[in-house]
């Protein structure tokens, strides 16, 4: 499940961009905020060309 972590906020006020295995009860932040997560988004067509 990704969420914005309210309690990890970032230097402007903004929740970090986490991952959050809710059976094995582990997170992982993703991103410090969610305009640095969205920029470190990857479009479907540049992925094919790595391949």
């Amino acid at each position: 499940m990704h969420a914005c972590d309210p309690i990890d906020v970032g230097d402007h006020g903004e929740p970090s961009v986490g991952w959050f295995d809710v059976e094995l009860g582990t997170k992982a932040v993703l991103a410090p905020d969610f305009r640095s997560f969205v920029e470190q988004l990857t479009r479907r067509a540049e992925l094919k060309k790595l391949t």
